[in-house]
């Protein structure tokens, strides 16, 4: 069989597009390594502050992701990129500023810098994903045509998987080396990196916005609509909120992961993550070259279960290299759930309705915030294996029921 690994990077509104999502991608994994080590640190280790701090950032999916997937079809999907993200790289600026004149010592963090300020921060940052990460993931299907989709897909994950396998190692080691701030500073220059990226690049293959005078609570029930109408596309949004529930918040909570069940710092929180993203980038690969070994919606739900088992597997032990090897094996089932429910929305979807479905896709990350609040909370009354060992258990199980019941979805190619 012909491998076309890099196929869609033949098309030049792809690249730029490829390259702007690493950017952001970079950004979103290098501020959540550095805000959890901080917040942490300015707090002597509340666990509770931290996972509210971390959970803030997916919060504001709950009020903005579905609108923002009506701005992604009523509006130009660039400008939004372009908007949004030259305001995260002055906010990222101010808090590299505010970082720099507080100081960090042994007895503790002296200066203005104080727990609130990461609250803000994080809570501007959600706003902000909330916004673009439907409008760039429909950017996808409007720079490739149809049958280049898979494969644009799964290299569009790439940029995730290589950012977290890349930021947060090297975020780790400059926390380790020369303190918190270089971390902000950098995320602020990925920022503009997609800005620039969108003003050279055009959607050929769609996203002609039309201002239909329609109500946007019309535009967003249509998107519901349609989704109600198609069983094997409302399963896989469904599904889609477990992982998010068990897979995410163990990202968020990695520095309470790391310090509390591994005794470690920082510098291992970072190669854990880069481990996870070695997992990643090596199955975007795969499925940038060939299709799905199984068929798609078979695919989600093994992966999902499978991940579930490594979760139980790593909560149990305390070994440094069962926590790499689960890891590994994270990042292998978290992008074949990804790329297959991507690939799915993006195939079946209209793109005038694109936008809408890709945002009620995205919905299910404002529960990685209540997932975290939860998590934060078991931790006070159990330690945090066992906690993470009972949820991975309960969300192995919905796996299961998937699995069992889910035929439309189990079945699609």
């Amino acid at each position: 069989m012909k491998f076309q690994t890099f196929d869609s990077l033949k098309f030049q509104n792809f690249r730029l597009l490829w390259f702007g999502n690493l950017c952001v991608n970079a950004a979103d994994w290098l501020q959540i390594l550095t805000v959890g080590w901080l917040i942490l640190e300015i707090t002597d280790g509340d666990t509770v502050i931290t996972g509210a701090v971390l959970a803030l950032r997916t919060l504001p999916v709950f009020l903005i992701g579905p609108w923002a997937g009506v701005l992604a079809d009523k509006f130009d999907r660039r400008s939004l990129i372009k908007i949004t993200q030259t305001m995260m790289a002055v906010l990222a600026v101010s808090f590299a500023i505010l970082v720099s004149v507080s100081d960090f010592t042994s007895s503790g963090v002296s200066g203005p810098l104080q727990p609130w300020h990461l609250f803000v921060y994080v809570g501007i940052t959600g706003i902000s994903v909330s916004i673009i990460r439907p409008v760039r993931q429909s950017l996808v299907a409007n720079v490739v045509p149809l049958e280049s989709l898979r494969n644009a897909t799964a290299l569009n994950a790439l940029t995730r998987t290589t950012a977290r396998l890349v930021a947060p190692a090297a975020g780790g080691m400059l926390i380790y080396l020369v303190g918190f701030k270089w971390n902000f500073y950098i995320e602020a220059l990925c920022y503009l990196g997609i800005t620039l990226s969108m003003l050279r690049m055009q959607t050929p293959y769609g996203n002609k916005p039309t201002q239909k005078k329609v109500s946007v609570f019309k535009d967003l029930y249509s998107g519901i609509e349609y989704i109600s109408k198609n069983r094997a596309l409302a399963q896989a949004i469904t599904i889609s909120f477990v992982p998010t529930c068990i897979f995410q918040p163990l990202v968020f909570i990695l520095p309470i992961y790391v310090s509390s069940v591994l005794n470690e710092g920082p510098a291992v929180g970072g190669t854990l993550l880069a481990i996870m993203g070695l997992g990643g980038v090596s199955t975007s690969f795969y499925l940038a070259s060939k299709d799905f070994p199984l068929k798609k919606g078979l695919t989600i739900i093994l992966a999902l279960i499978v991940g579930c088992i490594a979760i139980s597997a790593m909560s149990l032990s305390n070994l440094i290299i069962v926590a790499y090897i689960m890891f590994l094996i994270l990042g292998i089932c978290q992008t074949n759930i990804r790329v297959g429910a991507n690939t799915l929305i993006q195939e079946i979807v209209p793109d005038d309705l694109r936008g809408r479905v890709t945002s009620i896709y995205n919905f299910d990350n404002g529960f990685t915030a209540i997932a975290i609040l939860v998590l934060g909370i078991l931790f006070n009354y159990i330690n945090v294996g066992q906690a993470l060992f009972y949820v991975a258990g309960l969300a192995g199980a919905i796996g299961f029921l998937y699995l069992l019941l889910a035929k439309s979805l189990r079945n699609i190619k």
